[in-house]
């Protein structure tokens, strides 16, 4: 499949995706996206495997320029991101504390769009795999768009959720559905160059 002949995990390729997405719905190249992870404790990994909980926050900053092709822009991502897992322990905290910004644990300053992915490796992946989007509304949230992956049985599934006081449903159902338009056309070709993808926002 896709991933394996590109040599990167779905999270990525998805993140990638979801990073034009974004870039095209804002009309912004330079991007900074929040990647919650569950941080080791200490030295036991396996304390970390089990806890269902975000204790660090990644910001992960991806510049979507017009003439790279996905699969030039997919590396780059790729190789940001395990950077960033290199320094997955830094305190988010401290990163505010240096770029003096106010640290409000209800609110992300730094970011306010986010994406997780969480892999519950039950068998070997198939050729072919599906995928699934789901769309929560929330009121009081941490991030204004937060895209929740999760991989099982050879299948993704896709939570968005988002914040009721930004946005309508239906500009989050017309969001989710160019995110699947999105996936299709890209796998058919991943050396279109990013001004060539359109997708269309209407008003």
């Amino acid at each position: 499949n896709y991933s394996k002949r590109v040599h990167s995990d779905p999270s990525i390729i998805i993140f990638t995706i979801y990073n034009i997405l974004i870039s095209k719905a804002s009309e912004k190249e330079d991007l900074i996206i929040g990647f919650p992870i569950l941080g080791e404790m200490g030295n036991d990994t396996e304390i970390s495997k089990h806890l269902n909980f975000i204790i660090n926050r990644l910001p992960i900053r991806n510049k979507i320029e017009k003439g790279k092709t996905f699969s030039y822009l997919l590396n780059e991502v790729k190789h940001k991101v395990l950077e960033a897992f290199r320094n997955q322990n830094y305190p988010i905290s401290e990163l505010y504390f240096e770029l003096d910004i106010d640290h409000d644990p209800s609110y992300s300053f730094l970011f306010n769009l986010a994406f997780s992915w969480f892999n519950k490796k039950t068998e070997k992946r198939k050729e072919k795999s599906t995928v699934g989007t789901y769309v929560f509304e929330n009121r009081k949230v941490l991030f204004d768009i937060f895209f929740k992956g999760t991989e099982a049985k050879n299948k993704f599934n896709i939570s968005i959720e988002y914040s009721t006081l930004l946005f309508k449903k239906s500009t989050i159902i017309r969001f989710k559905e160019r995110f699947l338009t999105l996936i299709d056309d890209i796998l058919k070709n991943d050396e279109k160059k990013i001004e060539d993808i359109e997708i269309f926002f209407p008003d």
